[in-house]
């Protein structure tokens, strides 16, 4: 086992029961994206948990996977430590400090080209001159600076967490003065792979035989989520195209591997007017191609964006970049969030898991849909967390798995429902992960409070827009989804409240 790996190997325990009473109550299996199911953890002493392997990232990912640590006496390796403690969360594949502050501290070289030497970027300090790290100039050094709340642009970091102590910023002080030196033997970043220029047009992309006339092409066919994510209001349509003849890897019912040559789609249209539409397109295994086409006004066609537009057409609604949508989808495994077996599991969709299963397009072929249990209640807040909040709250993500970077018994939710844990509310992760459950971000409170939504951290933090917030989701949505917010208010309020 690698040395960054052990050090996220502070797993979380799942020590919970209905009533919060100290029973022991653990999912059967956790998701693994590597195709296996870990086995079941039978916990009988909550004082000594065992602890679930961490699943471990397939090839391309953004996962921080290395064969040994820092030499004992290199200051780097100091410096990262605290950096990966402390900043990670933030600073990986779909955090807040890659897509708004364009710092990725997810692995020590990424982190050390990207700090050494660089100019500030990001929305708060791209214009401010600023220098991310001077070698031998902590004192101007703009992540000093930030770390010790003196900064000329952005905000204090660790943002919305306690700071670095006095000693901790000390080391990373240390390290720049001694000239930042590389004093840890590590291979320079590969080259990620090119998934290509995609088509200028969204008319050259495969979705209509006749784009006037609005006809799909042959085998792109509209399908529909259990739970859709909350996109502001927007109304959203959606279709697929998978290759003839080829199959979905469903070895995993809960992480699909799609065949090379599958497109989704995605529609985006605000008062009553399409503005976007997005594709997906596995051009390579584990390549895809991320665009948004922005529709012209007079609905002829719709041109390639990879940049994004905020305000599109005169709208509200903002196109994500291209490295933005990467932030989301680069959290699953073969990166569509949607389209699942859990998501499929909808008879109300033109295109289901049934109608996948009986055309012999999944390798393993389930025997039969999956439903959550519980309430109506309890499956509508499961749904909700699910699409809204799983594609990062899963194992097979680098948020996920910087969270585990917190101490046992603090560490984030585990959204993503798993077809396996389905039997009772109790087993799934939704449920065994947030009710009872401490938090690092509202300490005060637990993630859910049975009985009381007022209490519950994860109901706050829904109900905030804005940046300086501790909105949730904290990307692609500037309104709150009242909707949504309510179904797990209405839950949350059904659960038994603790016993005294």
């Amino acid at each position: 086992m690698s040395w960054l790996r052990a050090s996220k190997l502070l797993l979380l325990p799942l020590l919970l029961s209905a009533a919060c009473t100290g029973d022991v109550s653990t999912p059967s299996t956790v998701g693994d994206p590597s195709g296996a199911h870990d086995a079941a953890v039978a916990m009988p002493d909550a004082s000594e948990p065992s602890q679930p392997d961490a699943a471990e990232p397939d090839a391309g990912s953004d996962a921080t996977v290395l064969d040994a640590g820092p030499p004992p006496d290199s200051l780097f390796g100091r410096a990262y430590e605290l950096l990966l403690d402390r900043c990670v969360f933030c600073h990986t594949n779909g955090g807040i400090g890659i897509t708004v502050g364009k710092l990725d501290l997810s692995n020590p070289r990424r982190a050390y080209d990207a700090l050494v030497n660089h100019a500030a970027e990001g929305n708060d300090c791209a214009s401010s001159g600023a220098m991310r790290l001077i070698a031998g100039d902590a004192e101007d050094s703009l992540i000093v600076q930030k770390l010790e709340n003196r900064q000329p642009c952005g905000v204090h970091m660790p943002d919305k967490y306690a700071p670095l102590a006095a000693d901790e910023i000390a080391i990373i002080r240390a390290w720049i003065d001694a000239g930042a030196p590389l004093d840890w033997d590590l291979e320079p970043e590969p080259a990620p792979a090119d998934p290509g220029t995609p088509p200028a047009k969204l008319s050259e992309t495969g979705l209509y035989a006749n784009f006037a006339a609005r006809t799909l092409a042959p085998n792109v066919h509209p399908f529909t989520p259990r739970w859709p994510l909350w996109s502001d209001g927007a109304t959203k349509q959606r279709w697929v195209y998978l290759p003839p003849g080829t199959q979905i890897d469903s070895s995993d019912m809960d992480y699909w591997v799609y065949p090379v040559g599958t497109k989704v789609w995605k529609e985006f249209a605000v008062g009553g007017s399409v503005v976007e539409t997005r594709l997906l397109h596995k051009v390579a295994p584990d390549v895809w191609q991320m665009v948004a086409y922005m529709w012209r006004v007079d609905g002829s066609d719709a041109d390639a964006v990879p940049d994004g537009v905020s305000g599109a057409n005169g709208t509200g609604h903002d196109i994500p970049d291209r490295n933005t949508c990467k932030g989301c989808h680069d959290n699953m495994v073969d990166k569509l969030l949607g389209f699942t077996a859990l998501q499929l599991s909808n008879d109300a969709s033109p295109l289901n898991l049934t109608s996948l299963a009986s055309e012999g397009r999944l390798t393993h072929a389930p025997e039969a849909s999956f439903g959550l249990p519980g309430s109506n209640k309890a499956q509508a807040a499961l749904g909700v967390l699910h699409a809204n909040c799983g594609h990062c709250h899963n194992p097979a993500s680098a948020v996920y798995r910087a969270m585990l970077r917190r101490p046992i018994g603090t560490g984030g939710p585990d959204l993503w429902e798993r077809t396996t844990n389905l039997a009772t509310l109790e087993a799934t992760v939704g449920y065994a992960s947030t009710v009872c459950r401490e938090n690092v971000i509202l300490p005060e409170l637990s993630m859910i409070e049975p009985g009381d939504p007022d209490r519950s951290e994860i109901v706050l933090r829904m109900r905030e827009r804005g940046l300086g917030t501790l909105q949730m989701p904290p990307l692609g949505t500037g309104v709150v989804d009242t909707a949504g917010l309510g179904a797990i208010e209405e839950w949350i309020r059904e659960l038994p409240p603790r016993e005294p």
